[in-house]
């Protein structure tokens, strides 16, 4: 039987990034070699197969330069993991840089929760085993909400990394947060949020054997 999706929407600019301002984390190489460990160890310990789609305000160029950062870096790790991904105009690329629609919305401006939805129309309702939406501000809020719209076996969650100056604001609005900046807290989040999967799942099981 195939594997199901779990899938990462991830804001980038100030989240999935490197935190480059100290070496308190490391490299940008090293930091994201954590997230890289986090993702063989989530797919093993819950049967499932990430898949990241990035969600963000930033331009195509901008957008390019990190597929391509991943590409040369992390190719059989994150990049591997990387499909479709919306920006800013709402327009939908895939991971090689190529247009392949855009988000159909009524709205006049395209926001990030519309892109969420958009990505998860290209899937089957029985594809996907969980979601979760790692994002740092107030915009992402929207995002946050709409992820967790959609009710899956493993649970759709909203995460938040410290990285804006809304953090004391956001994260009233998710489900785990962390103190830790970009990809560092998308980390810590990550793990907080496989943890409580993995407790879920334990108490399930014990209901169905006591119950």
């Amino acid at each position: 039987m195939d594997k199901k999706y779990f899938l990462f929407f991830c804001d980038l600019d100030s989240t999935f990034e490197a935190y480059k301002k100290s070496d308190e984390f490391g490299t940008e190489f090293q930091q994201f070699s954590k997230f890289v460990k986090f993702v063989q160890k989530f797919e093993t310990e819950l049967n499932c197969k990430v898949v990241i789609h990035f969600i963000s305000g930033v331009d195509r160029q901008d957008l390019l330069s990190r597929l391509k950062y991943f590409d040369s870096n992390f190719k059989d790790s994150i990049y591997e993991r990387i499909d479709d991904s919306v920006i800013s105009s709402g327009v939908i690329f895939n991971k090689r840089g190529k247009i392949i629609g855009k988000c159909d919305t009524d709205k006049s401006v395209y926001c990030k929760a519309d892109g969420v939805s958009c990505i998860f129309k290209e899937y089957g309702a029985s594809d996907i085993c969980g979601a979760c939406f790692l994002g740092d501000s107030k915009e992402d809020i929207p995002a946050f909400m709409t992820v967790k719209q959609f009710h899956k076996q493993l649970g759709t969650y909203a995460l938040c990394t410290r990285s804006s100056r809304d953090y004391d604001k956001v994260i009233n609005n998710v489900d785990f947060y962390s103190s830790k900046p970009r990809i560092n807290g998308c980390v810590e989040c990550l793990e907080k949020m496989e943890k409580h999967i993995t407790k879920q799942i334990q108490q399930n099981k014990e209901c169905f054997v006591n119950c």
